[in-house]
């Protein structure tokens, strides 16, 4: 049975955990940071700046099987993920 929590951040729930464990008789249990234990980057990000909205000339779509072919003229924008080496992808 899995418990959630939704009431509490990433780390207070590990230390939750910690100072549950702690409480139990028995080895002393492995002191672990929160971040690193959940897999979180506590690097904030970086700055970004404004939005930027910009108008877009022309789209197209690229097949990996023939990269060298240009389909800029077709009327249909086409976007497929398949097996590797079988992607559309789009170009605006």
């Amino acid at each position: 049975m899995r418990a959630t929590y939704p009431d509490l951040t990433a780390a207070e729930v590990v230390e939750r955990i910690v100072s549950t464990a702690a409480a139990i008789s028995g080895p002393v249990p492995l002191r672990i940071d929160a971040a690193a234990a959940l897999g979180l980057d506590a690097t904030p990000p970086p700055a970004c700046g404004a939005p930027v909205t910009v108008l877009s000339f022309a789209d197209s779509w690229i097949d990996q099987n023939s990269a060298t072919n240009n389909f800029g003229t077709d009327a249909i924008l086409k976007v497929r993920s398949q097996a590797p080496g079988d992607n559309f992808r789009a170009l605006v």
